[in-house]
């Protein structure tokens, strides 16, 4: 992964995906296992592609627009 987010952001991602009270077991899953990589894709999915020119966050963008 090229931009490696830190624990403060992991924890901000983690917050905002549980305060969605979202029933379902793979969330559940992700959220026993702390599973860094899955977080990280979510934040990619939170960013917009103009926040970063070097990585194009557009592929997932559809998402980010998806869970909000």
């Amino acid at each position: 992964m090229p931009n490696t987010i830190d624990r403060k952001r992991i924890n901000q991602i983690t917050t905002f995906l549980k305060s969605l009270n979202i029933q379902s077991e793979r969330f559940s899953d992700i959220f026993k296992a702390q599973n860094d990589s899955v977080i990280q894709d979510f934040n990619q999915a939170f960013i917009h592609s103009s926040e970063d020119k070097i990585v194009n966050y557009e592929k997932l963008e559809f998402f980010g627009d998806a869970v909000l």
